[in-house]
């Protein structure tokens, strides 16, 4: 199955490096292209997201005169969330679903079989070997880190929020660090279109009333 998904993903490239004669740009373009096909899905998560800022919010006004026991507090907060339409897992959706774009783009350079280079990484003798200088995995996990930063408007940057930047940013560091370089342009182009994309859906989504 790979193996076919590997020969398109391939064909794909190379018809991409045709129109920007490098490799490298060709990563770029398919990547904001699967970015763009997963838009919906963002956008899902960012409402998501601010459905749950929502539902905190109702939830703190409740606990201050909370008087009930800590089993009828879970059922209550319970039943705010899905009165708000949160769902739990729904920040993970994205993860999930590059997953198997960063399985066979590793593959593919992993073990193909001819060097190609890039202009993007001149200091790179091939994109199927790893940054020597690790240059780009650092660039990669300071904008998987920033995009998590990036908040909704004039919603403030909470400590579990920061938290969560970090390991997303040292876990992409760890998993790119020896990595072809090829996937590590996947993730920095990546993480660009998170932070971009997440401080607009700031300025569409809020309606800034309902956060006052």
């Amino acid at each position: 199955m790979y193996a076919h998904v590997e020969q398109s993903l391939l064909t794909l490239l190379q018809i991409l490096a045709g129109w920007t004669h490098d490799t490298g740009l060709a990563i770029v373009l398919f990547t904001l292209g699967v970015r763009l096909l997963l838009t919906p899905l963002s956008v899902r998560i960012a409402k998501n997201t601010l459905a749950q800022l929502a539902a905190s919010r109702v939830l703190e006004g409740m606990k201050a005169t909370w008087k009930g026991s800590p089993a009828e507090w879970l059922k209550v907060q319970r039943k705010v969330l899905d009165d708000h339409g949160v769902k739990p897992l729904s920040s993970t959706l994205l993860v999930f679903a590059q997953s198997p774009v960063f399985i066979v783009l590793y593959r593919l350079f992993r073990y193909l079989n001819h060097p190609v280079t890039s202009v993007l990484v001149p200091w790179v003798p091939a994109l199927t070997l790893g940054d020597p200088l690790h240059l780009v995995p650092l660039a990669a996990a300071v904008l998987m880190a920033l995009a998590s930063l990036v908040t909704y408007g004039s919603i403030t940057v909470q400590p579990p929020q920061s938290l969560g930047a970090a390991v997303t940013g040292a876990i992409t560091l760890v998993i790119l660090w020896s990595a072809p370089v090829a996937v590590a342009l996947y993730y920095v182009t990546s993480g660009l279109w998170s932070a971009v994309e997440r401080w607009l859906f700031g300025r569409i989504l809020i309606r800034k009333p309902a956060l006052d």
